[in-house]
């Protein structure tokens, strides 16, 4: 209510909209989605960011929790379309327990930071852009792996004899970049060789959650929309105009000739040049001088 106050009526319902969509058509949100939501003006946040992506601006970390395994060998993958040179190495993409979001912290931690989180740092990983980090867990027997751009090397897990009872899920801590997380809804780019399935193909976009750090540093690029959906093309006002001016003139056409107000010749002269709108106000003009049309 507050907000529908303190902004224009068009502004407030464009988003009221992102907030229905992100949340799959549910109205009730947590006031820590809220508030996450409400950074982002349309449908791209501020800045760059392209459609389909999340971004950053102070340090943050951004969590699935709606993709929590609970066993067996899961894989997902974090695209960088935009890597913040100056906060490059503090960037972290790895995974988290369920505690990670409850436990107590220090303002600046993020993953690999405590007991109940596991990341590789950009640092390590010499991050650019348009590199793909890819993360691979087996669940059951605590061990998690990363690659860089599909590198997998000899396949020797970073961490190992963890215990996951609870189960993990994906997270990234960062700030001033622009990513992606597949779980699974496209194709991944570099898949380790062994068999992990997809941590959560039916996980939206719109799912991340801000698990650390303040709600102004988190921007949804693009919230309620998975990562294969494009964005819908938007006609542009005037050729939607002249679009509906088509079709208007044309119902019109068929009309006037059926009454005998004028013959097809007659009106395809009149709409031969000029603006449809003007021919429009004059064929109307002209021919009702002539003859009074027919009702209706």
């Amino acid at each position: 209510e507050s907000l529908q106050r303190a902004l224009p009526a068009s502004s407030y319902e464009q988003r009221r909209k992102i907030i229905v969509e992100s949340t799959g058509g549910q109205t009730q949100v947590t006031w820590k989605e809220f508030k996450a939501l409400m950074q982002c003006k349309s449908r791209k946040s501020a800045g760059d960011a392209p459609d389909g992506y999340l971004r950053t601006t102070g340090f943050c970390t951004v969590g699935f929790p709606c993709a929590r395994a609970l066993q067996g060998k899961v894989f997902f993958e974090v695209f960088f379309s935009q890597v913040d040179r100056g906060a490059a190495a503090d960037v972290r993409v790895g995974l988290v327990e369920p505690a990670f979001a409850r436990a107590d912290h220090v303002e600046g931690e993020g993953l690999g930071d405590d007991a109940v989180s596991w990341a590789m740092t950009g640092e390590q990983l010499a991050l650019r852009d348009g590199d793909v980090v890819g993360v691979a867990a087996d669940v059951d027997e605590g061990l998690i792996w990363f690659a860089k751009n599909g590198e997998w090397g000899e396949f020797v897990p970073m961490y190992e004899g963890i215990s996951l009872k609870d189960g993990l899920y994906p997270a990234i801590s960062l700030a001033g970049s622009v990513f992606s997380v597949n779980l699974g809804a496209t194709p991944f780019r570099g898949p380790p060789q062994e068999e992990f399935r997809p941590i959560c193909p039916e996980a939206r976009l719109g799912a991340a959650e801000l698990l650390r750090g303040d709600g102004d540093d988190f921007c949804m690029a693009l919230v309620g929309q998975s990562a294969r959906e494009a964005p819908a093309k938007q006609e542009d006002p005037r050729d939607r105009l002249l679009r509906e001016l088509r079709e208007e003139n044309q119902k019109l056409k068929e009309k006037l000739i059926q009454s005998g107000v004028v013959d097809e010749g007659a009106f395809k002269r009149t709409f031969s040049s000029g603006s449809s709108g003007d021919k429009l106000s004059k064929v109307t003009e002209e021919e009702g001088d002539e003859e009074e049309p027919a009702s209706g």
